[in-house]
């Protein structure tokens, strides 16, 4: 697929170290004869790779599939999802609020990047008013991880993997260079 100038895809690589999730102990047996074998559980994943196509819901990857005469190979994934990335009071969006709702699950308010709704200038600084990123997650459970895009990357969709602030388009304080 050739990628246009005004698509932008952010990608968040998360190498897990962490050992496969162990088996549950197995039931107890009916009979001593019958012993219940405990259930296969899947190996976790090495790599986890989140691709964003900016502006790109449903009705965009419909109408890629009509323009490519037949299924995109990305729907034929054995996993999908689908999440609503509106603002925290209204229906309408923008890059930054709808990027926070995939960094974080949650909602914020127009332009801001993955803080709280209602957040202010003068309290962004508080970690209470910072929403929990995936890459931060990851970080934590001390896993490897990259942010790559095609656009600058502080720009409002992988800024909000990776910064707090209260708008998208707030310069920077000489106390945050």
């Amino acid at each position: 697929m050739k990628l246009s100038k005004s698509m932008l895809f952010a990608l968040v690589i998360a190498a897990g170290c962490s050992q496969p999730t162990p088996s549950p102990p197995p039931a107890a047996a009916a009979s001593v004869e019958q012993p219940v074998a405990a259930a296969p559980t899947p190996e976790a994943p090495k790599r986890i790779i989140l691709m964003i196509g900016d502006g790109m819901g449903l009705n965009y990857v419909t109408a890629a599939a009509y323009a490519n005469g037949g299924p995109l190979h990305m729907m034929s994934m054995p996993e999908f999802g689908a999440i609503t990335t509106h603002e925290y009071e209204f229906a309408g969006t923008d890059s930054a609020a709808s990027a926070t709702a995939f960094a974080t699950g949650r909602k914020t308010h127009y332009e801001g990047i993955s803080v709280t709704p209602g957040t202010t200038p003068q309290t962004e600084e508080d970690p209470s008013r910072h929403m929990t990123t995936l890459l931060e997650h990851a970080m934590k459970r001390g896993w490897r991880t990259g942010l790559v895009a095609t656009s600058r990357i502080n720009h409002a969709t992988p800024g909000a993997f990776a910064a707090h602030r209260t708008n998208r388009n707030q310069p920077l304080t000489s106390a945050r260079t």
